[in-house]
């Protein structure tokens, strides 16, 4: 019997935030943001995108993570904005009840990230979304591993095939767009920036939830 409370049965009931951020680094304390950029789906029905660059008085980056998260100082001093009221933006739709978020490997980056950042800044934003999260690179792990999903637990069942390290098992962007046969352009150099990593993100997640069991 077809279960109707799984995902690809009823997607069109469902709202969703695909986002993504672009830092300084990898230290999940110290990091902060300079692009955050989202797209807004009713169901797999595109309704917005929003690309957010955020203007700190003082923001230090390596040379070589600047260029490879096309960090531009000049576009953001151009347009950069206050790093609090970039982030209210995108709170206000992570802590929106009915909003479900999607990201890749949010779970154990971005969302620790933007929780430090908002913390810094004086915005409570606290954990109380994550089970409301999808993290396509943990489920497709899941999928490639051969384990059924747990829609019971399902955030601690994200964080177990998050953290499997194995050989020959394979799940960044490129990777996975490549196993759905997202054209991508051959010479691109656009991944690793948040507004196009959320785009190719949002399409993995639909055909993903085609294959798993996912509620």
């Amino acid at each position: 019997m077809i279960s109707g409370d799984l995902l690809k049965y009823n997607l069109e009931t469902k709202k969703f935030i695909f986002w993504d951020l672009e830092s300084n680094g990898l230290h999940l304390h110290y990091t902060r943001p300079f692009e955050i950029s989202y797209l807004l789906y009713q169901g797999n029905r595109f309704q917005k995108e929003k690309q957010i660059f955020l203007k700190y008085p003082d923001y230090k980056i390596r040379p070589e993570i600047a260029k490879h998260t096309h960090y531009d100082k000049n576009k953001i001093d151009e347009i950069g904005i206050d790093p609090k009221s970039g982030l209210q933006d995108v709170l206000s739709y992570l802590l929106d009840p009915e909003y479900h978020i999607v990201f890749s490997n949010g779970l154990n980056y971005d969302c620790m990230v933007f929780h430090n950042s908002c913390k810094e800044l004086g915005l409570e934003c606290g954990y109380s979304w994550l089970p409301r999260c999808y993290d396509i690179n943990a489920l497709f792990k899941g999928m490639k591993l051969g384990r059924k999903v747990d829609n019971d637990n399902l955030l601690a069942y994200q964080l177990s095939c998050n953290n499997v390290v194995q050989k020959g098992l394979k799940s960044n962007l490129q990777y996975m767009a490549k196993e759905f046969n997202i054209e991508i352009e051959a010479e691109t150099d656009q991944f690793h920036g948040a507004l196009f990593d959320s785009k190719i993100t949002s399409q993995i997640f639909f055909e993903l939830i085609k294959k798993i069991d996912v509620k």
